[in-house]
């Protein structure tokens, strides 16, 4: 094709005829620029089609991702609030003198309460939209923003303290209460069990023994703690603001859900 032009503007040239060559020479320039201009906007299309293919990848990836984090809440916001239902029985049981109906459901509430169930996001898909600086992508100051304040809180730093609150101050305590065979046992039990249910394991479905001189001496060395109704009250309050917490984050992730499914319409 190159020869074939190229013998055109030869012969013109050959001929004399200056004004049809530089005629001629103007539209293959303009032809050229036309061919590069197609060119430009065949690939302008095509990287669209790709980066709107990536974009519509991360919002599936990102829903997925937040819809393990409800499930991960759901499952949380059970167990902590389990957690502070047993603070409140045991303040019962200890400040108003509540009767203990079965020994072992007793032992087993005081232990849960110094037990915490952290979550983790997951947050890998924001962290490669991060890095990559994929984000842009989005082209959506307000769906960006959501996201971002989604993911970047402080509240990794408050389940640090709600940590802080449980194991440091009430959970040696109770293990410094709890005579060493039951706390033996109660671990048994808990290695027997399927490992995706102990979080959730129903207190009758452990194999411990608690006799009543057991529990009388658990109670008096509670009374000698000073410090015991502080923590006890300290680790329930915790557990409440974990399930405040936990509860708002369910619902943020349930509505930027909603906002990056309306978003990808």
């Amino acid at each position: 094709m190159i020869k074939f032009f190229r013998k055109i503007r030869q012969n013109l040239l050959s001929e004399g005829k200056t004004g049809k060559y530089l005629k001629y020479a103007l539209g293959e320039i303009i032809l050229v620029m036309i061919g590069i201009l197609l060119a430009l906007q065949v690939n302008n299309l095509n990287e669209l089609r790709k980066s709107k293919q990536a974009k519509s990848t991360y919002i599936d990836r990102l829903i997925n991702d937040l819809k393990a984090d409800t499930t991960a809440f759901s499952f949380h916001i059970k167990n902590v609030q389990s957690k502070a239902n047993d603070g409140k029985y045991i303040m019962s049981v200890i400040n108003e003198n509540k009767t203990i109906v079965n020994n072992k459901v007793f032992v087993l509430r005081l232990q849960n309460i110094g037990r915490v169930n952290v979550p983790r996001k997951a947050n890998n898909t924001f962290l490669d939209l991060q890095s990559s600086g994929n984000l842009k992508l989005f082209n959506n100051d307000s769906i960006v923003n959501t996201i971002r304040s989604y993911y970047i809180t402080e509240v990794e730093f408050w389940f640090a303290r709600y940590v802080e609150r449980t194991t440091e101050g009430y959970l040696p305590i109770v293990t410094d209460v709890l005579p060493f065979r039951i706390g033996e046992e109660i671990i048994n039990s808990e290695i027997k069990q399927d490992p995706t249910l102990k979080p959730l394991l129903k207190y009758e479905n452990y194999d411990v023994s608690v006799l009543d001189g057991d529990v009388e001496l658990i109670i008096e060395k509670i009374n000698n703690q000073s410090n015991f109704d502080f923590h006890l009250k300290n680790g329930t309050r915790a557990h409440l603001l974990q399930l405040r917490i936990l509860r708002e984050s369910y619902n943020q992730a349930n509505e930027l859900i909603k906002l990056l499914k309306d978003y990808k319409k």
